[in-house]
């Protein structure tokens, strides 16, 4: 049986709601799209946004 290199990625993403202290609305978007990593929240599984690749026969290394 032949080998084949795979890539393949599992999409998430993460959402909730924070309070920022902002002069205007587009600051509030601002602030909240730069420390948007930072914030904690609902994690979702996403089906629609996973991906899988064939990218060719494996060489004879290992493949991980």
């Amino acid at each position: 049986m032949r080998k084949y290199k795979v890539m393949w990625s599992k999409a998430y993403y993460a959402s909730g709601v924070v309070e920022v202290e902002a002069e205007h609305p587009d600051d509030a978007h601002d602030k909240v799209a730069n420390e948007m990593g930072d914030f904690e929240g609902s994690m979702q599984y996403d089906p629609d946004g996973d991906e899988v690749v064939v990218m060719g026969e494996a060489d004879n290394e290992e493949i991980q």
